[in-house]
């Protein structure tokens, strides 16, 4: 029931994320979990999603969100898509733990947490390629952030419980480059379609809060020629 609410309302939060409910569900019922239970994961998308949803379409008039249409209505975009997930995760330093995280899923492939982190990564990874990602750097990564370094952190302690030192502290080594700060994207620049957020978007005082950067200009532009009209 916990893990069903959770799943639920991270769906409600933000739509892309029914793909980790969805992904659990498929795990649980692989692992033959007994009926009474999957009822109990079940029963938030019955009771609370169903009714949220029918509320939604009925007041706006359409069954998904409007960024799902003005977006990419549904075409596929994966020559960006791969291109944005490269440089996130090069920006993120998580190359150096996918060698640890593979291992550790493999290691623990029989474990429900794991296997629930190897089904809806991949698939969440693929839907953002799919879509063509995002202009904001790194952002759409996030949500298989956590699953990622949690085999990966499996894989280190399997080798270190192991005694296996003589791989363990190389691979930690390597994963810690993401400790290391890497600027892909320079400040406040837009390039290959992104940006960096925290640099895109500059404020100034507490109050009034004023923004700084090329978006003001772009609103004060607008105002001029339009202002009135």
């Amino acid at each position: 029931l916990a893990s069903g609410l959770c799943g639920i309302a991270a769906t409600m939060a933000h739509p892309d994320h029914a793909i980790f409910y969805v992904a659990l569900g498929g795990v649980l019922l692989l692992r033959r979990t007994r009926f009474k239970q999957l009822l109990w994961y079940a029963a938030p998308f019955v009771l609370v999603f169903v009714p949220y949803f029918l509320i939604r379409w009925s007041y706006y008039g359409l069954p998904l969100p409007n960024t799902y249409y003005t977006k990419s209505g549904g075409a596929a975009y994966f020559s960006q898509g791969f291109f944005y997930l490269y440089a996130s995760i090069v920006a993120a330093g998580l190359i150096g733990a996918f060698g640890l995280a593979v291992y550790g899923g493999i290691r623990k492939r029989r474990d429900l947490v794991v296997q629930f982190a190897m089904v809806a990564s991949p698939l969440y990874l693929l839907y953002v390629a799919k879509v063509g990602g995002d202009f904001m750097l790194g952002r759409l990564l996030i949500p298989a952030l956590p699953l990622i370094l949690i085999l990966g952190e499996l894989g280190a302690r399997i080798l270190i419980a192991n005694g296996r030192w003589k791989i363990a502290a190389p691979a930690l080594a390597i994963a810690a480059l993401a400790l290391v700060p890497t600027r892909v994207i320079k400040h406040q620049e837009y390039i290959w379609q992104l940006t960096d957020e925290r640099t895109f978007y500059q404020f100034d005082g507490l109050w009034p809060l004023e923004m700084k950067g090329n978006i003001p200009r772009r609103v004060a532009q607008l105002h001029k020629y339009f202002a009135g009209r």
